[in-house]
């Protein structure tokens, strides 16, 4: 009886774990430009997008599991996980939204039919969410290519422009080199210096309560109503890309010396650090999972590391 519970904890112990943080393998050579990389929010599938195709992976196996082969270039991309859906904003402006587990498309939103250009997409659970580069935000019932409400802003001039991805509707705005947050038509906070930020790097945690924006060596974590800092995380080389994970306080940067830091928010530290020098080339892009112990990156080469 006493060999069985120490198997039983032996295997539960081994499957629940995992692997660590820091024992990230190669397990694809796109031998293409990795555009990005996206976990879904169950953190059972990972994708990244190249030129001209969506790879999945198997984030537990660690291993390819399948390629979408698209005729243009993918903007962003978004899980359905309850329908193992995907859906993709192509560089054309028109979304297309595949079942994982048989890559059939489901359906398609025409560019026609948003009129405007798509700054991102998102799955709440009525729905898909489309966001335009005026502020405009359109909302589709799951399998509908007519959108069920438009709610219209109309900023104009605007140079960058990124959604939270929640049910609100609330984004910060890139124009004349400030940037100031919006919910709906109302201003919350402006006038920020925006000069430096990509806002292509803008990300959001997953409450929808804070952001952070990245300029060269620093990145700024405020608070979205009120645009204070909250924290200041600084590295010595320029930040090439940064992740909240869904786990409060977790965020995840990789600078271009090809170190990863783990940051703890709550006390403004680094809580680990890795180095990658088995990595030949500049990492590019990263994306964690939802407790950030689990993160994937793409380097110049077109590598996915996992």
């Amino acid at each position: 009886m006493f060999r069985i519970l120490v198997l039983f904890l032996f295997i539960f112990v081994f499957l629940g774990v995992g692997f660590e943080l820091g024992s990230q393998i190669l397990i694809d050579k796109t031998h293409q430009k990795v555009h990005g990389l996206y976990y879904s929010t169950d953190d059972r599938i990972f994708a990244a997008t190249t030129s001209n195709s969506v790879n999945l992976y198997n984030a537990k196996k660690r291993n390819k599991v399948s390629e979408i082969h698209l005729s243009g270039i993918p903007k962003r991309v978004t899980f359905e996980v309850k329908k193992n859906w995907i859906a993709v904003l192509m560089s054309t402006n028109t979304i297309h939204v595949w079942d994982i587990r048989d890559k059939n498309k489901v359906f398609t939103i025409q560019a026609k039919q948003v009129a405007r250009e798509v700054a991102d997409i998102w799955f709440i659970p009525s729905g898909l969410c489309v966001g335009l580069i005026d502020g405009t935000l359109l909302k589709f019932s799951i399998g509908q290519t007519e959108p069920k409400q438009v709610i219209g802003v109309n900023y104009s001039d605007v140079t960058g422009l990124r959604f939270s991805p929640t049910i609100t509707h609330q984004f910060a705005i890139l124009r004349n080199d400030k940037i100031s947050f919006h919910s709906f038509r109302k201003t919350l906070w402006g006038n920020l210096n925006g000069s430096g930020i990509d806002m292509d790097m803008l990300a959001f945690n997953s409450p929808g309560n804070q952001m952070a924006f990245v300029r060269n060596g620093t990145v700024e974590v405020r608070d979205c109503q009120t645009g204070h800092v909250l924290n200041q995380i600084e590295s010595d080389d320029k930040i090439i890309s940064f992740c909240f994970a869904r786990q409060p306080n977790i965020a995840i940067a990789v600078s271009s010396n090809n170190t990863i830091q783990v940051w703890d928010l709550s006390a403004n530290r680094v809580a680990k650090t890795y180095r990658y020098k088995q990595v030949n080339t500049p990492i590019r892009n990263l994306d964690c999972t939802g407790n950030g112990r689990q993160f994937a990156f793409a380097n110049d080469k077109g590598e996915v590391w996992l």
